[in-house]
């Protein structure tokens, strides 16, 4: 690609700067990928979408005045923490050292000139910025036009990262690259062999960060779509193959509903104490490839889902209904989410049911309702704690106060103790003695669940839970002594030992 056949270039003595004599030449610095791990464009229509869904889907009428027009539209909305964006500290560290030379650092950058401002505002570092204007896309040769009529052809030098700054390299003095692909490095290389590679991103890295943002450790809690197979004493060949293909239609439906899920609500995950670390808005996974796998996932389980039976497919459908209706707005809503958050759980052992053609007990679905009340309670408790351990009074993004937390207390231990009442009552109904030869063995289950509960509950008041009681169970060894416990009295009851 040769610049000069598109971009007129001044006369040294014609821009609107002489060329560095006995000075250090400006430093001109990309802003998305390069001073922040991220891409302003996707970040406010996804903050807007999170707040305003309506506002966001018209705001994509302005596409059809170009993409600077579109820029233009939603950065009128102020929604962006800029405090919170995942700055590079590679980056930073070196406009600061070669702020302190006393050398001119300007900010150039496709994104909104409001933007632009607020960014440069932020980081204090800036002599002045740009950015793309309601008519103009200041992106690749436009970028490369404005930055050599500005300073002079070869008279800056500049950080970027992706292709569209090829156009910008080709003029600066120095050409330094933060993050970039390997394509866009080689196609530098050919014509600036002596570029300077800033930071890097490990390929090994970002792949685990990618399978990290899918959330593998939740696809625990698709374990239930077995629980049907297990009250049933169902282990035919079939049914576990059908469970099994249930297991990874759920699990992809989850991972595409996750990264939706971060994608909406990185305002908020990025001021919270443990979420800002996630991949996605740390910024170690590209909003543009999380954008991408969301739909994917989701064709991928529905083809899966399809696969077992037509109904199995609508069970898969209200469950990425529901979750994505929870990302979008049901989470904010006083209790409507935790009664969500227990429906999902319960959707897979429904969802397990349809998959075997098992139907499900009333027993099992009063005793899911209950149990899974109490875990959805403890989880939105699990954050308050913390909370109210910082000192803080409210939940970002929820409806909950830390003066809630008494009253979600008797709402998490009530639901607990009224699901061991289920699984109590159904040990002396009928129904039980068609499965279990000696149930008198499984009133040890009752005490085996009021512990478990119960020191859920405590640990999540002393802090030492983390976002999730089902994951927390999963790496829990107490946890997993009670749950083998639990499978040999299953095998007493079962059977005559």
């Amino acid at each position: 690609m040769n610049l000069n056949s598109h971009v007129e270039v001044p006369d040294a003595t014609d821009g609107r700067r002489a060329p560095a004599a006995n000075r250090e030449v400006p430093l001109v610095v990309d802003l998305d990928g390069t001073l922040i791990r991220s891409d302003l464009l996707i970040e406010t229509f996804l903050a807007l979408l999170a707040v305003r869904p309506a506002d966001a889907l018209a705001s994509l009428r302005a596409l059809r005045n170009g993409r600077a027009a579109f820029k233009a539209s939603l950065a009128l909305y102020d929604l962006i923490d800029f405090g919170a964006l995942p700055f590079n500290d590679e980056v930073l560290t070196f406009i600061r050292q070669e702020h302190e030379k006393g050398r001119e650092i300007h900010l150039v950058t496709a994104a909104d000139e409001r933007l632009a401002k607020a960014v440069a505002q932020e980081v204090g570092l800036f002599v002045d910025s740009q950015g793309s204007s309601g008519d103009t896309n200041l992106a690749g040769t436009e970028k490369a036009r404005f930055v050599c009529e500005t300073f002079g052809s070869q008279q800056f030098d500049y950080i970027g990262n992706s292709a569209s700054d090829i156009p910008v390299w080709q003029h600066a003095r120095h050409k330094i690259v933060v993050d970039a692909p390997p394509s866009v490095v080689k196609s530098l290389r050919k014509f600036a062999p002596d570029a300077v590679i800033l930071s890097e991103i490990c390929p090994r890295d970002r792949r685990a960060s990618l399978i990290r943002a899918h959330r593998p450790h939740q696809w625990f809690k698709n374990v239930l779509v077995f629980l049907p197979l297990l009250t049933a004493h169902r282990f035919d060949f079939g049914a576990l193959v059908a469970a099994c293909m249930g297991f990874v239609a759920f699990s992809l439906a989850a991972s595409s509903a996750y990264l939706l899920n971060d994608l909406v609500d990185l305002q908020h995950d990025r001021k919270h104490h443990s979420k800002r670390h996630r991949p996605i808005a740390s910024g170690r996974v590209s909003l543009t490839h999380a954008a991408l796998l969301t739909p994917l996932l989701a064709l991928a389980s529905a083809g899966i889902a399809l696969a077992l039976s037509p109904q199995f497919l609508s069970v898969i459908a209200i469950y990425y209904t529901a979750t994505i209706s929870y990302s979008l707005y049901l989470k904010r809503l006083l209790l409507v989410d935790v009664f969500v958050l227990a429906f999902l759980y319960c959707i897979r052992v429904f969802g397990g049911a349809v998959a075997t053609s098992i139907v499900i007990s009333p027993w099992l679905v009063a005793f899911c309702m209950f149990l899974f009340l109490a875990l959805a309670v403890i989880k939105r408790l699990t954050e308050l704690v913390k909370i109210q351990g910082k000192r803080g009074t409210g939940s970002h993004g929820r409806a909950y106060e830390t003066s809630d937390i008494q009253a979600l207390i008797g709402i998490a231990a009530a639901s607990g103790f009224s699901a061991t009442i289920v699984l109590a009552l159904y040990i002396t109904s009928d129904a039980v003695l068609s499965l279990y030869r000696t149930p008198a063995a499984l009133w040890v289950l009752c005490p085996l669940l009021l512990f478990w509960n119960t020191r859920i509950l405590l640990l999540t008041m002393r802090e030492q839970m983390n976002d999730d009681p089902v994951v927390f169970a999963l790496k829990d060894r107490t946890s997993h002594i009670i749950g083998v416990m639990v499978l040999i009295v299953l095998t007493a009851g079962a059977s005559i030992l």
